[in-house]
């Protein structure tokens, strides 16, 4: 099996910091920082989290407009076996 990198920045391939990271991703190597690559990462996240915030939102919303639509509906009904009842 023969493998073969084609990275950039050699220097740094060849003599990594101690918070360098080789990463592939999916297409080609780079050699970034661990703080960039965790700052990457938590803005991914952030961006989840507020998508899914926004669909509970969202949820929540249906869930009392059907509620209200659900008790309407329960009121009339009442009142047509209430007025079924009187003839």
């Amino acid at each position: 099996m023969k493998v073969a990198l084609n990275i950039k920045n050699m220097k740094k391939a060849i003599r990594p910091a101690n918070d360098d990271v080789i990463i592939f991703d999916g297409k080609d190597w780079y050699i970034t920082t661990k703080e960039t690559l965790f700052k990457e990462y938590q803005d991914k996240v952030d961006a989840k989290i507020a998508e899914v915030n926004a669909k509970v939102a969202e949820m929540e919303a249906f869930k009392r407009e059907t509620s209200s639509q659900i008790a309407e509906l329960a009121k009339v009904i009442k009142q047509f076996v209430q007025m079924e009842g009187d003839n």
